[in-house]
């Protein structure tokens, strides 16, 4: 009878270095499948962020006054957007509604007002960027407005990854502003701790506002 004399010292090392292979590649596959869905989960959050702020900017700003008017309670004011020289990102628009469907009575001012302390652009709270001192990167649209004496100040759309934000405004010949292109970047860095901005995912979208008053 023949003697069993097991593997050999080269067999074993051969089906080790095939394992080692193979553990290696569903390693690699694991890593990037959890790549990709961090990607796709980052991407949803920017998308939605958007969606959200462009619904509560559109149900608002369309209703805007576009002319000045002296009588009605209060005073309305037309429509202001106001962009910075340098970058052509939103400062603010000051705006007014209807309270009532007749038009004869209108809200305070209210301010859409664009804050951005990611100076770098990486999408991450670096050194002295956290000018509000709310220990995390704002970057998002505020709503304010007094009422009855009271300022009244919230998140636009609960949205806080807002890297830009760009409104034009399109008026007739007689400069009466007709309707407002809006444009909005959200962006999510996929490297916790890190700067690196080739770990940043960006989603982008557009409207047109059309002013009703």
């Amino acid at each position: 009878m023949k003697q069993d004399k097991g593997f050999s010292l080269l067999e074993l090392s051969i089906a080790t270095a095939i394992t080692v292979v193979l553990s290696t590649m569903c390693l690699m596959g694991i890593l990037a499948t959890a790549s990709t869905t961090k990607v796709i989960e980052r991407e949803s959050d920017c998308a939605g962020e958007m969606r959200s702020v462009m619904g509560q900017m559109s149900k608002e700003l369309q209703l805007a006054a576009t002319e000045a008017n002296t009588k009605v309670n209060p005073v309305v004011a037309p429509i202001t957007v106001v962009s910075n020289a340098t970058t052509g990102l939103l400062d603010s628009i000051v705006f007014q509604i209807p309270v009532t469907p007749s038009t004869s009575t209108w809200s305070t001012p209210i301010t859409y007002r664009y804050v951005n302390e990611d100076k770098n652009g990486n999408a991450m709270l670096d050194d002295g960027e956290d000018t509000d001192g709310d220990g995390r990167l704002s970057r998002r649209l505020i709503r304010r407005q007094t009422v009855g004496g009271e300022v009244e100040e919230a998140l636009l759309g609960s949205a806080n990854n807002l890297s830009s934000v760009r409104v034009a405004v399109v008026s007739t010949v007689k400069q009466r502003p007709v309707r407002l292109d809006v444009t909005i970047e959200a962006s999510r860095n996929l490297e916790a701790g890190h700067g690196s901005t080739d770990a940043i995912t960006r989603d982008q979208a557009s409207a047109t506002i059309q002013l009703a008053n």
